[in-house]
């Protein structure tokens, strides 16, 4: 209870289904994790890093949390400069991640 929702469970579930493998998951691909709900939402976020690990996923270093208020209330846009500089972050460690990944697996053959 309060970890985390059933349907963020139902999908983790599914993913093995899709790539037809028990053991395929995340495959070391990078992970990036964010979630609503302000300082209360972290412990959703404490507990997909564990799993994501235990899915074969690496998980980038920085982590959104989204507060209400950082929201405009009639569009749902993040307004909140903080918050889209640590997006914009996280989002750019995801593509290093992804490049890194691609020259080592162009360099190897992998």
């Amino acid at each position: 209870h309060g970890s985390m929702s059933g349907a963020i469970k139902n999908v983790l579930d599914s993913l093995h289904v899709q790539h037809g493998q028990p053991d395929a998951y995340f495959q070391g691909r990078p992970v990036a994790l964010a979630s609503y709900g302000g300082p209360t939402a972290i412990s959703a976020v404490n507990a997909l890093q564990t799993v994501v690990r235990v899915m074969q996923g690496v998980i980038v270093p920085t982590v959104v949390t989204v507060s209400r208020d950082a929201l405009d209330p009639s569009t749902g846009a993040i307004t909140d400069e903080k918050t889209l500089r640590r997006a914009d972050r996280m989002l750019g460690e995801v593509a290093r991640m992804v490049a890194m990944q691609q020259a080592f697996d162009a360099g190897t053959g992998a």
